[in-house]
């Protein structure tokens, strides 16, 4: 038996070969990829025939495999005929045939399309009943009575369909094809959107606007009660009384230089020796005699030219005593006059222990700078302290005027003393 198979075997490879000879131009290889000019048709997993794509089909038929790929070496190579409406070829060559253009569904078109040529081609319009819309046709619906002329199309109108009719579809049923009992509940899911859309419009027309009010006004009491801590919290200008002279006012006397116009204050017993060297005869006119406390240096105008024993006994007198000078009607028209930081008679009458209310009622008077004052009788000192906690410098300038002035009168007075004494010594002499 084994003869018998090798002489079959040998005779089916010489049949192989003669077979794959009438092919035409191929050959026997190993397996590769085909070139585009070939077709690989394959015989087993390691070997394959290559066909050559040397022949080509006439204008109306393909080659049934496209060249450059690979099938099994039973499928057949021939020329086929193209499909009518489907498929065509106007070339004489070994491609397969083309497929014919294809349009959208609907979309107008003109020419046809045979086994050796395609003349269709796509006009982007629709035929009666549709309407071209996003490169697509699209059929005219029923048009819902709510959007009649919103959703009308025109491309609609020359379909021959009522006007009811001729309307892209919008919603994918209209409210008037549902049952009652849906429309109802729609209308009132409708009226329950609008309302709450109108509440939520109310909330924020008041709500806003009083948020901002309120941010407005915390504001602005943060601000005051920052000022008002601001003004508490400065160190007070203190009226020193611990040093204070050995000789009182009463006891002073004062030589008045007619080359330099200074100021010399003596005590008693300086004054008494003086009297006494008019009287003995030594006494030169224009000489100075040596003060014990010495000589006050400054302007005529400046607060430390006056003792502070004499400044401290005007302090503590009550405010009622400025009042019979012209200062203190500056002193009243300066915080009468209302600032934007409420530093004027509205922080004095705080700062005396006044309610805002009777502040408020004070205010609507004349002079409520004197009437505040007038009320609480404070003194000349606690009166002052307060116009420095409230950086009113202005006011308090005034009130150093006014106690220089206060001293000056004192000098003048103490001045024609003197000059009384002086004159009767000279009469004795």
């Amino acid at each position: 038996m084994k003869p018998a198979c090798d002489i079959s075997s040998i005779f089916l490879s010489v049949i192989l070969l003669l077979s794959l000879i009438t092919l035409g131009s191929c050959e026997i290889s190993r397996r590769r990829k085909p070139e585009e000019d070939e077709i690989e048709r394959v015989v087993n997993e390691t070997h394959s025939v290559f066909w050559q794509c040397v022949d080509g089909c006439p204008p109306g038929s393909g080659f049934s495999v496209k060249c450059g790929t690979s099938v099994s070496i039973n499928i057949s190579i021939e020329c086929q005929e193209c499909k009518l409406n489907v498929s065509y070829s106007d070339t004489y060559d070994n491609s397969p045939c083309k497929p014919c253009r294809r349009c959208k569904e609907h979309e107008k078109k003109k020419g046809v399309c045979t086994v050796n040529k395609d003349t269709t081609k796509c006009l982007g319009s629709c035929e009666k009943g549709f309407y071209w819309e996003n490169n697509n046709c699209q059929q005219c619906t029923k048009c819902c009575q709510n959007n009649i002329s919103l959703n009308h199309q025109k491309q609609c109108e020359d379909s021959d369909l009522p006007e009811s009719h001729q309307c892209r579809r919008i919603e994918t049923v209209c409210q008037e094809d549902l049952p009652k009992e849906k429309q109802d509940n729609d209308q009132d899911n409708s009226r329950e959107g609008n309302g709450k859309t109108n509440v939520l419009l109310i909330i924020i027309i008041i709500i806003v606007p009083l948020a901002i009010i309120i941010i407005i006004i915390a504001i602005t009491v943060l601000i005051w009660k920052n000022f008002k801590a601001k003004i508490k919290s400065r160190p007070a200008a203190g009226w020193s009384s611990t040093s204070t002279h050995s000789t009182s006012v009463q006891s002073m006397a004062v030589e008045i230089s007619s080359e330099s116009h200074d100021i010399e204050v003596l005590p008693e017993t300086s004054a008494t020796n003086r009297a006494d060297s008019l009287k003995s005869g030594n006494y030169i006119p224009g000489t100075q005699s040596t003060s014990t406390t010495g000589r006050v240096s400054g302007s005529s105008n400046d607060i430390r030219s006056v003792p502070e024993d004499f400044q401290n006994k005007l302090l503590s007198e009550p405010v009622a005593k400025i009042a019979i000078s012209s200062s203190y009607t500056k002193i009243c028209d300066n915080l009468n006059d209302e600032r934007p930081f409420y530093d004027d008679y509205r922080i004095l009458g705080e700062e005396v222990g006044l309610h805002k209310d009777e502040i408020l009622c004070l205010g609507q008077k004349d002079n409520p700078t004197g009437l505040i004052l007038d009320q609480k009788g404070i003194s000349i000192g606690k009166f002052r302290k307060c116009l420095q906690e409230m950086d009113r410098n202005d006011v308090v300038t005034l009130i150093d005027e006014w106690i220089v002035n206060e001293w000056k009168q004192v000098l003048e007075s103490s001045s024609s003393q003197q000059t009384c004494l002086t004159c009767n010594c000279w009469g004795c002499w």
